[in-house]
Parts: C-alpha cells; structure tokens; sequence
C-alpha cells in the first residue's frame, strides 16, 4: 500500500478527515491498471465464455438489509494470532476446518468451536484471539469474555500492528491511519491537569464530563449515547468565520500538514489552505 501511494497509483479517499477504511482514490497509473484488470475480465468471461454484462448500484437501501438480517444478526468476527499476528475471518476459518456452517452464531459460539476444536492459526500454528465484532473494534485479553479487560479502538481508520510498545508504561502501541498511538487510555503521556469546571453540553444542556479514550482526554456529554457530543480538552484558536455556515474557523492538522477547517465538521465540510502569513503565527 505505501508504495502503490508513493508511487501514485492510489491513496484513502477523505484522507485529510481520517479516511475510510475500503475507499480509495486512483491516480492516473491506478486508473490505467484497474482498467487493463477490467479489460481482461470482459476478455476472458464476455469475448471468450459468451457470459453478458450487467452493472448493478453499488449503495444497497437501509430496508433491503434490515429484511436480510445484516442490520440485526451480523458479524464481522476477526480472529488474531497471538504469535505472528496475522488476521483472519473467524466464521470462515472455523468452516474450512471442521465444515460447521456458522450462520447465525454468536461470537461466544464461535469462540468456543475455536477453543473446542482447537483451531489454530493456519500460517504459524499459533493461539488465535478475537479481535473485532459488529459493536465495535477493540484489542483485548485473549481469555475475553471471561477477563474483560480491553481497550476500545476507533471505528475509522486501517489499524497495523507495528510490535512497539510505549516507553511511558510498556502498553502495546498501534498504527492507527498514518499514526501510531498507546493503547492505554491511563498513560502517563496522556494525563492532563483540568480544572473542575461546571461546563454544560452545548447540544443538550447535560454536564460535561472528562473522558479518557485511545488518543487522550476529552470532553464528552454525561447524557451519552443519547447526546454524543464531545470537544477537545484544548480547544483549537479560531481564525476566522466559515463563509458556508457561519461556524468558527480553525487551524487542523491532517496527513499533509495544517489546514483551516470548519468547527462544524462534519455536518460542514469547508476547508482552506493555510497563508503564508498564516503558518508564521502558528
């Protein structure tokens, strides 16, 4: 992938706001390859197999996936291994090694024809661990549910384990997009000296209260999940007005450096590039 991108074939799409992990925007040479890939498809299945083409919509409607069961029942279950930490889908693993039809199990069942049958990890033979679930991406003990001590990871972004771990207090460290984080919200480099301050959500009206998560302190709502608003412990200096809503301006930091962005983002999604005069102040 860093060479693809280094090279100019591809890079994430929305990249300055996180990306999204399985979006991807191509450069001219991505462009030229996926269609030389194309073009041999049609080769091969139309000119040659006589099969015909059709193009469906690439976006399925809420209703269609709430009467298939996907928005109720379904999991993405990703099982890891403990020793040479390559990922793999746990319902098809545990298919291809006993031939158990998995649809519909819950994780704690699939967990238990791992452990039952002892399904190991098919590279190196090593433990293998569940890692993700259809509520969320975390890292946790490998005796999860039993001991629940884990670490929650947040839903955007390609995570990459690069086998670091953080001088501050020896916690395991993830590459998160382009940055690499301690997965211990309770990290001495992630403690912060706050004032109590009898601050209300702005959304709601509730209190707001200091929250720890992987990248720090925030604040978050105390009416949470019913009100999910949250700001930084810092708050960022405003530059200006937004002339598309009216919001604050303020200065961003993304993968290519600082930029003025909306405080609305992400209902407003208006950007401009930092001046010159700008960047002397910062």
């Amino acid at each position: 992938m860093d060479l693809a991108r280094r090279r100019g074939y591809l890079w994430s799409s929305f990249e300055i706001y996180g990306g999204i992990a399985g979006f991807v925007d191509y450069g001219p040479l991505g462009c030229l390859l996926k269609n030389n890939i194309i073009a041999k498809f049609r080769e091969q299945f139309i000119a040659k197999e006589g099969f015909y083409e059709i193009e469906s919509p690439t976006v399925t409607p809420y209703e269609v996936l709430k009467a298939s069961g996907h928005v109720d029942n379904f999991t993405d279950p990703i099982v890891e291994c403990k020793n040479c930490l390559e990922s793999f889908r746990a319902d098809h693993l545990i298919e291809e090694f006993i031939d158990v039809d998995t649809e519909g199990k819950t994780l704690k069942e699939l967990e238990e024809l791992i452990k039952t049958h002892n399904i190991r990890c098919p590279k190196c033979g090593g433990d293998l661990i569940l890692i993700r679930h259809k509520k969320g991406r975390f890292v946790g003990c490998s005796n999860y549910p039993e001991c629940d001590v884990k670490y929650s990871l947040p839903d955007k972004g390609r995570i990459k384990i690069p086998n670091k771990v953080c001088e501050a207090c020896k916690s395991p460290i993830l590459k998160i997009g382009d940055r690499e984080v301690c997965i211990n919200p309770e990290c001495p480099l992630k403690q912060v000296e706050v004032k109590e301050e009898n601050r209300k959500c702005p959304k709601c009206g509730a209190k707001l209260v200091l929250k720890k998560g992987i990248y720090g302190a925030f604040y978050g709502c105390s009416n949470y999940p019913k009100c999910k608003y949250t700001e930084p412990i810092n708050k960022k200096e405003v530059v200006g007005k937004c002339t598309k809503c009216g919001g604050d301006l303020v200065v961003r930091e993304g993968k290519f450096g600082k930029f003025i962005g909306c405080s609305n983002y992400p209902k407003c999604k208006y950007t401009e590039k930092l001046k010159l005069d700008d960047k002397n102040n910062i």
